[in-house]
């Protein structure tokens, strides 16, 4: 097992809970209610939910790294690219 890519897990599940619980209430919901039209709606929530699957398999992936080494590097090396794309939209947008 590697205690850091467990962290890694760890952290990843928690940036999912927020995302979840959190931002579904303050983001996902207002946006739904504030009278967009009907394919706009579907963008919005397929995005959200789409976030959440990502999210969601980068956890998994991080976890199965944490305790199966053969592959470990390939697994992580996803999940940073990803986790990299997302930081890069925020700081761009």
């Amino acid at each position: 097992m590697n205690r850091w890519v467990l962290s890694a897990a760890v952290l990843s599940c928690f940036t999912l809970a927020v995302h979840v619980f959190g931002g579904g209430r303050d983001v996902h919901e207002p946006l739904l209610a504030a009278g967009l039209p009907a394919d706009l709606r579907f963008y919005v929530s397929f995005t959200w939910h789409a976030v959440t699957a990502v999210l969601l398999a980068d956890t998994i992936a991080l976890l199965v790294a944490a305790f199966v080494p053969e592959v470990r590097r390939t697994l992580i090396v996803v999940v940073i690219g990803q986790y990299l794309a997302y930081a890069a939209l925020f700081v761009v947008y």
